[in-house]
């Protein structure tokens, strides 16, 4: 969506990003931690390669696990990609391996892995205008969005 914007093809997303990676003009609705989660049932053997849940290609968080440094001594093995929250939950839930997931998605029976793996970032939701929206109607519609109470609230606690 954000390279739509900047192309102009949009007028305005709303997207989540890193939270280092906002931009000036961009307006912030919710920042949120990254966890690395897993099912208490699953049993992580550090001399084997981590089953990794994914998200399709096309996924930031996807792609950061990947890259991120350092890495588990043993790496990643992609067990299981899926466009789906409630698919990556599920899987999460069945033990089929560890992912990364924002705090607003933690379940109570997921267990938050806290060693062995890279510190993940902070991401934010912003509203973003593309690069020739600058009409009225655009600008109403970003209040609108930015005026949103659910943004404001507070992720669900565990």
């Amino acid at each position: 969506m954000s390279d739509r914007l900047d192309r102009g093809e949009l007028d305005v997303g709303v997207l989540q990003v890193f939270a280092d990676e906002r931009r000036a003009d961009d307006v912030t609705l919710a920042s949120d931690a990254l966890h690395w989660v897993k099912s208490p049932d699953l049993a992580i053997d550090t001399g084997k390669p981590i089953p990794l849940l994914t998200f399709d290609q096309d996924c930031f968080y996807r792609d950061w696990a990947l890259h991120a440094e350092p890495p588990p001594p043993s790496g990643f093995q992609i067990v299981m990609e899926c466009a789906s929250i409630a698919g990556i939950i599920s899987a999460v839930g069945a033990g089929l391996g560890v992912t990364l997931l924002n705090a607003r998605h933690l379940q109570p029976d997921m267990e938050i892995i806290a060693n062995g793996f890279p510190t993940p970032p902070d991401i934010a939701y912003v509203v973003r205008t593309g690069r020739s929206a600058d009409t009225s109607a655009v600008k109403a519609l970003a209040r609108t969005l930015t005026s949103d109470a659910d943004w404001h609230r507070p992720p669900s606690p565990r």
